[in-house]
Protein backbone atom coordinates (compact mmCIF):
# COMPACT_ATOMS: atom_id res chain seq x y z
CA UNK A 1 0.00 0.00 0.00
CA UNK A 2 2.77 2.43 0.95
CA UNK A 3 4.59 1.54 -2.27
CA UNK A 4 1.59 2.34 -4.42
CA UNK A 5 0.97 5.68 -2.69
CA UNK A 6 4.64 6.59 -2.97
CA UNK A 7 4.82 5.65 -6.64
CA UNK A 8 1.61 7.59 -7.34
CA UNK A 9 3.00 10.64 -5.58
CA UNK A 10 6.29 10.43 -7.50
CA UNK A 11 4.45 10.03 -10.77
CA UNK A 12 2.27 13.06 -9.99
CA UNK A 13 5.29 15.20 -9.12
CA UNK A 14 7.06 14.15 -12.31
CA UNK A 15 4.01 15.00 -14.39
CA UNK A 16 3.71 18.41 -12.72
CA UNK A 17 7.39 19.09 -13.30
CA UNK A 18 7.10 18.21 -16.99
CA UNK A 19 4.08 20.45 -17.52
CA UNK A 20 5.76 23.40 -15.81
CA UNK A 21 8.71 23.12 -18.18
CA UNK A 22 6.35 23.79 -21.07
CA UNK A 23 4.63 26.65 -19.30
CA UNK A 24 7.98 28.39 -18.79
CA UNK A 25 8.46 29.00 -22.50
CA UNK A 26 10.71 26.00 -23.09
CA UNK A 27 9.36 25.52 -26.60
CA UNK A 28 11.48 25.88 -29.72
CA UNK A 29 8.88 27.63 -31.85
CA UNK A 30 9.82 30.86 -33.61
CA UNK A 31 8.75 34.02 -31.87
CA UNK A 32 7.68 35.76 -35.04
CA UNK A 33 10.85 37.83 -35.27
CA UNK A 34 13.49 36.83 -37.85
CA UNK A 35 16.80 35.62 -36.45
CA UNK A 36 18.83 37.19 -39.27
CA UNK A 37 18.82 40.52 -40.99
CA UNK A 38 18.80 40.71 -44.77
CA UNK A 39 21.62 42.62 -46.39
CA UNK A 40 19.64 43.25 -49.58
CA UNK A 41 16.65 45.43 -50.19
CA UNK A 42 13.44 44.12 -51.69
CA UNK A 43 14.24 46.02 -54.89
CA UNK A 44 17.67 44.34 -55.13
CA UNK A 45 16.15 40.89 -54.74
CA UNK A 46 13.51 41.66 -57.37
CA UNK A 47 16.20 42.94 -59.75
CA UNK A 48 18.28 39.77 -59.23
CA UNK A 49 15.24 37.60 -59.92
CA UNK A 50 14.39 39.55 -63.09
CA UNK A 51 18.00 39.14 -64.31
CA UNK A 52 17.98 35.40 -63.53
CA UNK A 53 14.76 35.01 -65.51
CA UNK A 54 16.17 37.08 -68.40
CA UNK A 55 19.32 34.96 -68.77
CA UNK A 56 17.67 31.62 -67.96
CA UNK A 57 19.29 30.95 -64.58
CA UNK A 58 16.05 29.79 -63.02
CA UNK A 59 15.21 26.11 -62.67
CA UNK A 60 13.29 24.96 -65.73
CA UNK A 61 13.10 21.25 -64.94
CA UNK A 62 13.18 20.50 -61.23
CA UNK A 63 13.22 16.74 -61.72
CA UNK A 64 16.49 16.88 -63.65
CA UNK A 65 17.81 20.04 -61.99
CA UNK A 66 18.27 21.87 -65.28
CA UNK A 67 18.01 25.60 -65.75
CA UNK A 68 15.84 27.17 -68.43
CA UNK A 69 19.05 28.08 -70.31
CA UNK A 70 20.20 24.45 -70.31
CA UNK A 71 16.83 23.33 -71.66
CA UNK A 72 16.64 25.93 -74.43
CA UNK A 73 19.89 27.93 -74.92
CA UNK A 74 18.70 29.63 -78.10
CA UNK A 75 15.92 31.42 -76.18
CA UNK A 76 18.40 33.31 -74.00
CA UNK A 77 21.34 35.68 -74.57
CA UNK A 78 24.64 34.01 -75.44
CA UNK A 79 27.00 33.51 -72.54
CA UNK A 80 30.66 34.36 -72.76
CA UNK A 81 32.85 31.30 -72.88
CA UNK A 82 35.48 31.02 -70.19
CA UNK A 83 38.97 31.52 -71.49
CA UNK A 84 40.96 28.48 -70.51
CA UNK A 85 44.32 27.03 -71.34
CA UNK A 86 45.03 25.28 -74.57
CA UNK A 87 45.93 21.60 -74.60
CA UNK A 88 49.53 22.52 -75.42
CA UNK A 89 49.72 24.86 -72.40
CA UNK A 90 48.41 22.17 -70.06
CA UNK A 91 50.86 19.59 -71.46
CA UNK A 92 53.73 22.08 -71.03
CA UNK A 93 52.76 22.69 -67.38
CA UNK A 94 52.57 18.95 -66.76
CA UNK A 95 56.02 18.39 -68.25
CA UNK A 96 57.48 21.19 -66.08
CA UNK A 97 55.82 19.69 -62.97
CA UNK A 98 57.42 16.34 -63.76
CA UNK A 99 60.84 17.98 -64.22
CA UNK A 100 60.88 20.07 -61.02
CA UNK A 101 59.29 17.37 -58.84
CA UNK A 102 56.22 19.36 -57.84
CA UNK A 103 53.90 16.72 -59.31
CA UNK A 104 55.43 14.00 -57.13
CA UNK A 105 55.15 16.23 -54.04
CA UNK A 106 51.50 16.94 -54.81
CA UNK A 107 50.77 13.23 -55.17
CA UNK A 108 52.40 12.55 -51.80
CA UNK A 109 50.44 15.31 -50.11
CA UNK A 110 47.16 14.00 -51.56
CA UNK A 111 47.95 10.51 -50.29
CA UNK A 112 48.58 11.87 -46.80
CA UNK A 113 52.31 11.18 -46.86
Amino acid sequence: MKKSILSTALFTLAALGASSAFAGGGNKYPSGQPDSVSTKTRAQVKAELAEAIRIGDIIGDSERGLTAYQLNPSAYPARPSAMGKTRAQVQDELAKAHMDGSLARAKLQNQGG
